[in-house]
């Protein structure tokens, strides 16, 4: 079974740098058009490891053409932002309260806000986070018999 797990690994991870190579050849094409296209380009790039080279692509004037909705786009580079750890703190904390000048009641944009500005204090309401750019993977477990 672990000959198993070792070998999908490695093809996941082969598939993950084909899927980033031809992203790439998409944006130097110019064919990122859309907002599927871009939150697509976004995912392969956070899930590759290219983390800060995706919140680069939400905040370039590409991720506004595509996502022309600021309060969306201050959203999804917010979360990436938060992911990126703190040292993109400062950042983060720009997105979430731009989020909160447009909707002043956004309790996930107060609550991370509130977060970023006192760190080292626990939450006081565990949160699901809003799902990032292009999604997520589902749980390993999630569809098994004894997935919650």
């Amino acid at each position: 079974v672990d000959d198993d797990d070792d070998a999908k690994r490695k093809r996941d991870a082969a598939l993950l740098q084909l899927a980033s190579t031809m992203c790439a050849k998409l944006e130097a094409g110019g064919a990122v058009r859309d907002r599927e296209t871009c939150l697509v380009y976004a995912r392969v790039l956070r899930e590759s490891g290219k983390g800060e080279k995706a919140l680069e692509l939400l905040e370039s004037p590409l991720g506004e053409r595509c996502v022309p909705m600021p309060a969306e786009r201050r959203r999804l580079c917010a979360a990436q932002a938060s992911s990126l750890g703190p040292r993109f703190a400062p950042r983060a904390d720009e997105h979430w309260r731009a989020v909160l000048e447009s909707a002043p009641d956004d309790w996930e944009a107060m609550s991370a806000a509130l977060d970023i500005a006192m760190p080292g204090t626990i939450p006081a309401v565990v949160r699901a986070p809003s799902p990032p750019a292009g999604g997520a993977f589902a749980r390993r477990q999630a569809h098994g018999a004894a997935g919650d």
